[in-house]
């Protein structure tokens, strides 16, 4: 709060509080920033993950690609990434699969090797309305369910009882993102296998808009792309789950049907 407070008195910031509506915005940024920052707090000391990195350059060779992660967590030989959303956070297996959101599951991929990934979440770094038995601030994502890394992740977890910052419990998780380390690993090198299938298309010219069903409903340029109206829309047939994902990595990498 006092680093938010600071910011409020250098000239950029000083002109909004020069009105009641702007004093009021300033105070609720401030309370918002200090509610957000003791949830992140609240989520490390009740752990025994520990913050190894912030802002963190990475680079993967093999997908020819490199960037920057918000926050890397270490726990022993366990990994996990977590990028801070302010905004709305799409975490379904669907967007993954169809080559939407392959960020994280790439950074993963940069940073885990020699260890075992554990997960990758989103963090909503915003105040928002949530449900009622859902946390405001609970991360959103993917991860490792073996029981020491739910044990590690949440240290103040009973048996059968759900974790507030993570959607998994220590017990049966019905969660289809809550996954065996085996499945857990196959996911994860999905993003490595279609930003390679990317790269290649880029490398033999093909540059043909082929967007997947609705991806272009919200899109600020689609009034401009002249190829709009010819673009090969993608569909995907059935539901997408994460044992999808997993299952067509070890069908390409080991020939398991």
């Amino acid at each position: 709060r006092n680093l938010a407070e600071t910011l409020f008195t250098q000239p950029k910031f000083a002109p909004l509080r020069d009105t009641k509506a702007g004093q009021y915005s300033s105070e609720r940024l401030c309370e918002e920033s200090a509610q957000v920052a003791l949830e992140m707090y609240r989520q490390i000391k009740n752990s025994n993950f520990k913050v190894a990195y912030t802002e963190y350059d990475c680079r993967l060779p093999e997908a020819g690609m490199r960037g920057k992660i918000d926050r890397v967590d270490e726990c022993g030989d366990y990994v996990r990434i977590i990028d801070y959303k302010t905004g709305n956070i799409d975490d379904s297996p669907l967007s993954y699969y169809t080559g939407q959101k392959l960020q994280l599951q790439l950074y993963m991929s940069a940073v885990s090797a020699g260890k075992t990934p554990a997960g990758i979440y989103y963090f909503p770094a915003s105040v928002r309305y949530a449900k009622e038995d859902e946390k405001p601030f609970r991360m959103l994502g993917f991860m490792n369910g073996d029981k020491e890394v739910i044990q590690n992740s949440d240290t103040t977890l009973s048996e059968g009882e759900k974790s507030d910052f993570f959607n998994a419990s220590l017990g049966e998780n019905k969660s289809d993102k809550v996954m065996e380390e085996d499945d857990f690993r196959h996911f994860i090198a999905y993003s490595v296998l279609a930003s390679r299938q990317g790269s290649r298309e880029l490398k033999k010219g093909f540059i043909a808009p082929t967007p997947y069903e609705g991806a272009c409903r919200y899109c600020a340029y689609k009034g401009m792309c002249a190829a709009l109206g010819e673009a090969v829309v993608r569909k995907v047939e059935g539901q997408i789950k994460c044992k999808t994902v997993a299952d067509v990595v070890r069908k390409e990498t080991e020939g398991v049907k």
